[in-house]
Order: C-alpha cells, then structure tokens, then sequence
C-alpha cells in the first residue's frame, strides 16, 4: 500500500488533539465544541445550542460556565483538574491521567474498527514519549510540534490492511513500528549542494563570499565561506546521522539494510585499513553516504566474512550480541542475446488494421474553426492581409531588439501618431454647423481647448486648414448642414465566418469596434 492515512486526521486522535488543545487554553470555540460532541462527553447539537443562548456573544467557554446542566459541570471539573495537571505532571503522565478520566481509549476500542484505532491512540501516545525523551517539554510544545509535523503527515500503520506492505519516506515513519523494516538505498550521496552556494550565511559566523581575483582571473572561498561550510557540512552530517537513528529503529523484529556500489571492496579496504588508526572517527566525518557508517558498524563484526574477503579484516573483531547476517551479491550481467522466436501473436481480423489507421489519422473537419478566434475586433483586422503580405519575405532578426519610447520633454517633434490622435479628438468634439471656415475651424479648436476636450498640445497640432477644406467636401456639408450622424458609435455583429479566412464558412464570427463617426442617410449608411 501506499502511505496509508494521516495519522493526525484520524476521528480518535483529531478528539484527543482537540481535547489537548482546550487543556491548554479553554477559549478556542472550534476544538472546545469538537471535543463535547464527540463521543467521549456526548453533547447532542440542541444540548449545545441551549448552552450557546445562555450567553450569545463571546467566548463558548463563558457560556458553558453559566450552564447549569449536570453534564457541563462534569466536563468542567474533568477539564479544571487536567488544567492543573498539565502545569506539574510530564507530557505522557498527562496523557495517562487523560485516558483514566475520560476512557478514551476503551470508548474507541468498543466502536467498530477498534484494533485500529487503539492502535494508533498508542502510536500517539509513543510519539508522545519520543518527544518528551526524557526531558521536561510542557503541552504547549508539544501541540506547537503538531503542527509543524501536520504538514508533513503522521502515518497511522493500523490504517493499513493487514499483511500489505507500507511504503512511506523515513520522516513520515517517526513513532511508528513495524515487524520487518527495508531500509534500502544507503550508496545514495548527501546533499551538499547548500555548501556550494556562491554566498554562504551564518548566525555566528556571518556571511561567507567569494574572492575574485582579477589579475590572475581566478576565484576562490574566502576563509569565511569556507568556515561556513565545514559549520553547514557537520549540521548536515549530524542530521543525516539521526534521520538513519529514526530509520535503524523502525523496526520491531527484522532490519533488512541495501547498499550497492561499483567500487564496494575499495570502499570496504579503506575502512578496514584505517579502522584500526583512530576507531573510525575520521571515516565517521568523511561519510558521503549513510551506507557507509553501516559498513563502518559491519566490518567489525566477526560474522562479516564476506565483506572480510571483498575487502579485508581489520584488527580487531567482535561477535555482536545480536549477530548480524551480512552477504555480498553480484550484479546479473545483462545477457546480450537476440531473439530468434518467431512472433507468436495472433494475426488481427481482416479490416481491423484498416479501421485502427483511419481512427489514428482522423482529421477534424473544421480544424481552421479551432484555431480562429470567435470575437474578433475592426482593430486587429484592419490591415491584416497587407500586414502579412508585406511579412512574407521579411527576415527575422537575429538577436531581439527592444524600442524604447523617448520621454515627452526630449522628443523635439511629434509623429503621425500623436497628429492624428490630435485630428481625431478635434473631429470627436467640433460642432460641425460652426465649421464653414478655417476661422471658424480655429475658433472651435479654441474652444475645445478652453473647456479641456483637447489638450494645448493637441489643439497645437490640429491642422485647421486641412479640417476647414474637409467640410468643404460633399460629405462635410452634408455634416454642416444636419444630417444625422454617429459619433464614437460601438457596435457588435454577427457575420458569416467566410469573410475572416478559409475553412470557416458556415461559422459565426463576432464582430465589434467603434465607428468614429457614421452619416445616416436614406438609402444606407455612410461610414467615416
């Protein structure tokens, strides 16, 4: 099986977790109402209620003690006495006198699948005790190294079927146990890559750099960094030294243990050799794999003849207690042969090879649909044929260029964009009766100017001599003289795909954009 289920996220240890929670401080609404209504105390939901409206604001705790009920005054004599328990007793006393006082544990043992869950309340119960090692840690502590554990997960073993085999990393397999435990890949390398960074920090040491030596165009570690790093290298050794404890002491029977290497018996020579000059210590702090201090362990043992005659014995052996069964095993070599048997399969039916090519080369019919955008705007589509005609033969740049805009105060004159947003917002706003002139063209831009339509560099820019021969177009004294017109008109329309590329006909583009102004005449419209 996999993992198997979180050990925190299981009812029974959810309601002694919550329960705990409350011991520690009573005012917290969520794990306080959790625990009444589990089955340990059986608070029903109207039970609660007539609690809640004794007192409708504030903390839950206040209104259970203006309940007058028999079973709050029972819960709170049970909560005011672990209360005062959990300041002066240890972490797993606390836990015991929780189990006496509540029966926690016989009540979950009697609800269906009771061997489970009594398993993992003494899973916690362990975890409990692994933490407090001997040492005085209070309840606070404890919750606080629940939740930074609830993000890793608790693994509940007793969530697993029986006889199945749990795979899970070590972190997950804290506190709990197991008859038969692999440990496998010890050959893998630690991971050191935290020491090779190019700026190294310490909150004593402070930060490490590089020295970069120009005149010999060479860099190295400073003495700093490379203090820092041997500091870093013997907290990540001594880490990696008790995440091998955890994984060494998950198992209750049998510890089965892997390592694989190429170069095995040098590797073993080498601790053999040098075994017998300082004890190991050196090779101990020159570990690169955890598998290493195993074999630093093994080689000693007297029943380690096969890594004796793969590498040497060293001075001094000793049958351990618990003997150990050490065996060495070749590689397989990989067997080069080329098969000479005929293919065996049945040949397929007549037609089904047919019928599998043409379901694998089905083409959508209306591939081009998919790829053509269903809203489209007069914007993008204007120009958009000559825009690709003039891409055709147009080369790549080889490297990519970035334009960027010139401020405002250094540019010495505008360009057509700026003259033609400038004639754009003119003809928006221009009263068209008063425009018979290029006088009176200049009068309305003073005008717009004076009531900030436009600004003064706009109406700068406006060119009123080439607006007053505009008007004197048909289409201009067709606006002097009244026709009714559109201006900055939005639209939206529903058109037949074929007049936006090939492959579309038959489908429904929508079309929108803005008109800048539209003459309405009688025999259509006349867009400007």
């Amino acid at each position: 099986s996999g993992g198997g289920t979180d050990l925190l996220q299981t009812q029974e240890i959810g309601t002694l977790r919550a329960f705990l929670q409350i011991i520690r401080n009573p005012r917290q609404d969520i794990p306080l109402v959790s625990t009444l209504a589990s089955p340990i105390f059986g608070f029903t939901a109207d039970e609660l209620a007539a609690i809640r409206s004794k007192q409708k604001k504030g903390a839950f705790y206040d209104a259970l003690l203006l309940s007058g009920s028999q079973k709050a005054k029972t819960f709170l004599s049970t909560l005011d006495r672990l209360r005062r328990e959990a300041g002066m007793n240890p972490l797993t006393a606390l836990l015991e006198n929780c189990f006496a006082l509540t029966r926690l544990d016989s009540v979950y043992a009697a609800m269906p699948g009771g061997e489970a869950k009594t398993a993992n309340i003494q899973t916690f119960y362990q975890l409990a005790a692994d933490f407090e090692n001997g040492n005085l840690k209070d309840l606070g502590q404890f919750l606080d190294f629940l939740d930074a554990m609830e993000e890793k997960g608790l693994i509940s073993a007793a969530s697993s079927p029986a006889g199945c085999v749990t795979i899970m990393s070590i972190h997950k397999s804290k506190g709990l146990e197991f008859p038969v435990v692999f440990l496998s890949n010890l050959s893998r390398k630690f991971n050191t890559e935290s020491q090779r960074a190019q700026i190294l920090c310490d909150r004593e040491l402070g930060m490490g750099l590089s020295v970069a030596d120009s005149e010999n165009r060479v860099r190295y570690s400073s003495i700093a960094k490379r203090a820092i790093a041997v500091k870093m290298g013997a907290e990540s050794l001594s880490e990696e030294l008790r995440v091998l404890y955890v994984a060494m002491t998950r198992a209750r029977d049998r510890l089965i243990m892997t390592y694989a290497g190429k170069n095995t018996g040098k590797v073993i020579q080498d601790i053999a050799l040098r075994q017998d000059f300082d004890g190991g210590e050196l090779l101990c702090r020159e570990a690169a794999r955890p598998g290493q201090w195993v074999l630093l362990a093994a080689v000693r043992h007297t029943e380690a003849g096969a890594l004796h005659a793969l590498g040497g014995r060293p001075g001094e052996t000793k049958l351990g207690e618990h003997p150990w069964v050490i065996r060495v095993s070749d590689a397989p070599e990989a067997e080069n042969v080329i098969g000479t048997e005929t293919d065996a399969r049945p040949a397929m039916p007549d037609g089904v090879e047919q019928a599998l090519q043409e379901a694998l080369s089905f083409r959508y019919a209306h591939e081009a649909a998919t790829r053509a955008p269903s809203k489209q705007t007069a914007t993008n589509r204007k120009g958009r044929a000559k825009d690709e005609e003039a891409a055709e033969d147009t080369q790549e740049p080889k490297f990519p260029t970035r334009d960027f805009r010139r401020p405002s105060f250094l540019t010495g004159n505008c360009g057509g964009k700026a003259y033609g947003s400038a004639i754009h917002a003119v003809l928006q706003y221009l009263r068209y009766e008063n425009c018979g002139s290029e006088d009176d063209v200049k009068a309305e831009i003073s005008r717009l100017v004076s009531q900030k339509f436009i600004t003064e560099e706009q109406g700068r820019l406006a060119d009123s001599r080439k607006i007053a021969a505009f008007f004197d177009t048909e289409i201009g004294r067709k606006l002097r003289a009244g026709c009714p017109c559109l201006r900055e008109f939005k639209f939206s329309i529903l058109d037949d795909g074929s007049h936006y590329g090939d492959g579309l006909e038959g489908e429904q583009i929508l079309l929108q954009g803005v008109v800048d102004c539209a003459l309405l005449e009688k025999d259509g419209i006349v867009v400007l």
